[in-house]
């Protein structure tokens, strides 16, 4: 939660990615419409896919399974160790486009693709963060607050 909380406030900055244009999120922040909840909430989670708190999530294979890696195909047994490597698919231009790495809070499909939480926007395996409600309740209301607070100071 902390280090969600520190991208989304821009006490840490994102990462350098090649196209970002070098926009902060206090270039986007300072813009919202702070009584819109679902704006606020697209912010967080442009935030999240951009910067992902949790950058991995792993799985253990069921079944013995065959990959192709590096041009040679791999076979592994049951009960190997997968990573699952979500901030590389939260940027994925593939997936989002060649804009993947662009800050854009307007970005179609972003709750229902997002790859965070231990889930895909809102469907997961059950394994799901249990404080996913929590998390994005409180982080909406501290940018509301700080926002505010941050626009009468500017």
């Amino acid at each position: 939660f902390s280090r969600l909380m520190e991208v989304v406030l821009a006490a840490s900055p994102l990462p350098t990615y090649p196209s970002t244009g070098g926009v902060g999120q206090t270039a986007v922040w300072d813009k919202l419409d702070l009584s819109d909840d679902d704006e606020v909430q697209q912010y967080i989670f442009e935030c999240t896919r951009l910067s992902s708190p949790i950058p991995t999530t792993h799985h253990v294979a069921r079944k013995p399974f065959s990959t192709l890696m590096d041009g040679e195909m791999m076979t592994f047994p049951s009960g190997t160790p997968v990573a699952l490597p979500l901030s590389l698919a939260n940027v994925d231009p593939s997936f989002w486009g060649e804009d993947a790495f662009t800050f854009d809070a307007t970005r179609p499909e972003l709750r229902e693709s997002l790859l965070a939480f231990n889930s895909v926007g809102d469907q997961s395996a059950g394994r799901e963060c249990p404080a996913k409600a929590l998390v994005m309740q409180t982080l909406t209301e501290v940018v509301k607050l700080l926002g505010s607070v941050r626009r009468k100071r500017h």
